[in-house]
């Protein structure tokens, strides 16, 4: 799509800028060109975020309460399930705090990834209108992953005053470990972008393929992944292929910042830096080259 800037020639060749005379060049190509100019557009973002992260209740009877008692009846059952009849472990912290802290971070990556891949394709009836750069659509995804994160963290927090009144014990760090969290989550995120700029394109071709995909990804990677287990319940043989996860290392940073308990791995950590270098940069590059092509099918 071209951008328009006004201008006017003068008898000389000069130019000055004129409302009246509007020369149309093409949009300059380059991923540097695409992050300075959804930096430009930065304004746009808020209105997107709301947009999807509002899809939670749009068209529904109870609207905005199902934000609270979806995660609140999912955190229920699967406790019961995993928690009370499988017994599985959580390293001395309540099973129930230990779960919906991990399914908080889980679905700030799932949600990001998922309304990352249908970003574009959400946004058609705007972009069929106006001029938006796509990586302003993209970086507004993170918001409905925040806003299921933020519902499941109030969750676990319910479940941390409930243990303190009982247990008489906090099982929460409030110290400088909480930054280790903040790094773990933020991590999630980027590897939630990263792989949005390959999805997203697909994702706006206009079939239900893509978003398909990525939610049986989601579900077997879930399962892949220490949100329900700690990676130390993990037998020793297999930790090393567990570590290669680049989710793995984040989701035990988070644990290990908020409740103390948490096997991170340097190895690990490098694993998920480079995963989200390789596969953000080539994401980028493929961005650039073909979001402009995947709009023609909207």
């Amino acid at each position: 799509m071209a951008d328009a800037l006004a201008t006017s020639a003068t008898p000389r060749g000069g130019t000055v800028r004129s409302p009246d005379t509007r020369v149309i060049r093409p949009r300059p190509l380059g991923p540097a060109r695409r992050v300075a100019e959804a930096w430009q557009y930065r304004g746009l973002a808020p209105f997107f975020a709301f947009d999807f992260a509002s899809k939670a209740w749009a068209n529904t009877w109870l609207g905005w309460w199902w934000v609270p008692l979806r995660p609140a009846l999912s955190i229920i059952v699967r406790v019961l399930v995993f928690g009370t009849i499988l017994r599985a472990p959580s390293g001395g912290v309540p099973y129930f705090i230990f779960f919906a802290l991990g399914v908080a971070f889980w679905e700030l990556f799932g949600v990001t990834w998922y309304f990352g891949t249908r970003s574009i394709e959400l946004s058609k009836r705007y972009l069929k209108r106006i001029y938006v750069p796509r990586l302003v659509l993209l970086t507004a995804s993170v918001s409905p992953g925040l806003m299921w994160c933020g519902v499941h963290l109030l969750i676990a927090e319910i479940g941390i005053f409930y243990y303190l009144a009982v247990d008489e014990k906090l099982y929460l760090n409030l110290g400088v470990n909480l930054l280790l969290a903040l790094v773990g989550m933020t991590l999630m995120v980027g590897l939630a972008l990263a792989l949005g700029l390959w999805s997203s394109v697909f994702g706006a071709m206009g079939v239900r393929d893509p978003r398909w995909i990525v939610r049986q990804i989601l579900h077997v990677w879930f399962y892949l992944t220490p949100v329900i287990y700690p990676l130390s319940a993990v037998p020793e043989r297999f930790q090393g292929v567990m570590s290669a996860n680049p989710l793995t290392a984040p989701m035990e940073m988070i644990r290990l910042g908020l409740v103390g308990y948490g096997d991170v791995r340097m190895s690990g950590v490098i694993i998920t830096l480079v995963t989200i270098l390789v596969i953000g940069f080539f994401g980028l590059r493929f961005f650039d080259s073909s979001e402009a092509r995947s709009l023609d099918e909207l």
